[in-house]
């Protein structure tokens, strides 16, 4: 009885180039599909208006698809600790459509803890969640750190997780 035959070294090279493409294949797919991804939530704008004691957080759909579960990240600045709550805008805001939705600047008047707008979280059609920060303006697809999808930035997000934020939903 013979030996095993392992083949020739140009069969080997082949299977290994042939593996090599295949993985490459699937890499360019998965890279070209992040890009669409980020394209279409890149086209959802939002920005703040003040106007007396009242913010407007608004939120404009220039993608191609509708955009749901939009809500906004507020810090109440002031009270015991970082708190951070969500306010609700629409439940579907339509290619093209522009909605808002209004907090007051202060809870109970002056002397009052303030409402600071973070960011705007919402799901694209294929139900990807993006954060939209406010006050740079960055994109982020929510969910890779439960703190910095907040908008804050690396020093106070590590001082939240020291005074474990708390975390208030309104439905």
């Amino acid at each position: 009885m013979s030996g095993i035959d392992w083949g020739s070294a140009p069969a080997w090279v082949s299977a290994f180039l042939t593996s090599g493409s295949l993985g490459l294949g699937f890499y360019i797919l998965l890279r070209d599909r992040r890009k669409e991804e980020i394209t279409e939530a890149a086209k959802v704008f939002a920005w703040t208006e003040h106007d007396g004691d009242v913010t407007t957080t608004k939120i404009l759909n220039g993608s191609a698809s509708p955009i749901t579960s939009a809500q906004v990240l507020v810090e109440i600045r002031g009270g015991n600790g970082l708190v951070l709550e969500n306010y609700g805008f629409n439940e579907l805001v339509m290619p093209g459509e522009t909605a808002g939705i209004q907090t007051d600047r202060r809870i109970d008047g002056p002397g009052s803890p303030k409402l600071i707008p973070w960011s705007v979280e919402f799901a694209t059609g294929d139900g990807t969640r993006w954060v939209r920060d406010l006050w740079t303006g960055g994109l982020h697809r929510h969910g890779y750190t439960n703190v910095l999808h907040a908008g804050l930035s690396r020093r106070k997000a590590r001082k939240a997780r020291r005074e474990r934020i708390k975390r208030i939903t309104r439905a």
